[in-house]
């Protein structure tokens, strides 16, 4: 089950008895459509945010899987391309032990990845020739067709849907989601059990 659509349970509120004239608790809050009941969070503006955000990841999500299964890959597979085509458009190639970390998967597991794509001729083992015990991880042509295909239609659709926005909004934000993924950013790391060995 996609953890990602679950939604917490609200927490029942029962009326008080015998206060029919009391006032309602409502009458003051904010315009928070269709927001679920989160205990101990006030509906507010920025509670309204955070469940955009949420719905944008399961709409993401929803979107990535289509693409995987449109082109029979793995979903673990899509997300080494995305991967590998970020470190390309850097300038900073990757390793598969670099790939493993930026994924969070296990070096057997990103080894199998890397299998896969490279016998769908999705990516390229290259030694590095100053050190010949390294290797890098490349797209092939192919794989940089596929991933174009995959990110420059959600990028525009994107962008059109920015355009109305003045430009002082789009710098608000672009600063409001940057902040928003150092924090998450930063609480995945507090919660992240240690990797073996350390």
């Amino acid at each position: 089950m996609d953890r990602s659509t679950e939604q917490p349970a609200p927490s029942p509120t029962p009326p008080a008895p015998d206060a029919p004239d009391a006032p309602d608790a409502d009458a003051d809050a904010p315009d928070v459509p269709e927001l679920p009941a989160y205990e101990g969070f006030a509906l507010d503006d920025r509670t309204s945010v955070v469940e955009r955000l949420r719905r944008l990841q399961i709409e993401l999500d929803q979107f990535v899987d289509v693409f995987a299964r449109r082109h029979t890959m793995h979903r673990t597979d899509l997300d080494a391309l995305g991967h590998l085509w970020e470190a390309e458009v850097a300038g900073s190639p990757l390793t598969p032990t670099r790939l493993s970390a930026s994924l969070h998967l296990s070096p057997a597991a990103t080894s199998a990845s890397l299998d896969r794509l490279q016998r769908a001729g999705h990516v390229v083992r290259r030694h590095d020739p100053d050190d010949r015990r390294r290797t890098f991880v490349t797209l092939s042509a192919e794989a940089r067709t596929l991933s174009g295909q995959f990110f420059q239609p959600l990028a525009q659709r994107m962008r059109e849907a920015l355009a109305d926005f003045s430009d002082e909004d789009v710098a608000t934000i672009d600063r409001a989601l940057s902040a928003l993924t150092e924090a998450t950013s930063a609480l995945t790391k507090e919660i992240r059990p240690p990797a073996p060995g350390r």
